[in-house]
């Protein structure tokens, strides 16, 4: 069985990671997303 990785693009997986972040959320979870994603604003989020 031979598998393939499609890469969704930048914009879902954000998008997807983003649905699980909420306001309590503390720096520990959040700061790697910006480092990952560095075009993210940390002021905008």
């Amino acid at each position: 069985m031979n598998i393939e990785f499609v890469n969704p693009g930048a914009d879902h997986m954000v998008e997807s990671i983003l649905g699980f972040q909420t306001e309590e959320a503390t720096s520990f979870w959040t700061d790697p997303l910006f480092w990952f994603y560095p075009q993210l604003d940390k002021e905008h989020f």
